[in-house]
């Protein structure tokens, strides 16, 4: 099945809004799915948020081995 990762907004987590609820739910469809949680922050560079998702990527990696 197809993996999915859900990268929220900059100006909430992944708490907030429906990430939880669009992650269950493409679940329940077979869909294996990563919810990112990144730091909010108005002043964030786009390349703080690459590189954090980078490392929580190769983190998944290493679990699904």
């Amino acid at each position: 099945m197809t993996d999915i990762i859900i990268v929220h907004s900059k100006h909430g987590n992944s708490k907030n809004h429906w990430y939880e609820w669009l992650r269950h739910n493409l679940t329940l469809e077979g869909y294996d799915v990563s919810l990112f949680n990144l730091e909010a922050n108005d002043h964030a560079q786009i390349d703080e948020w690459v590189n954090e998702m980078k490392q929580q990527l190769h983190i998944l990696s290493l679990i699904h081995i």
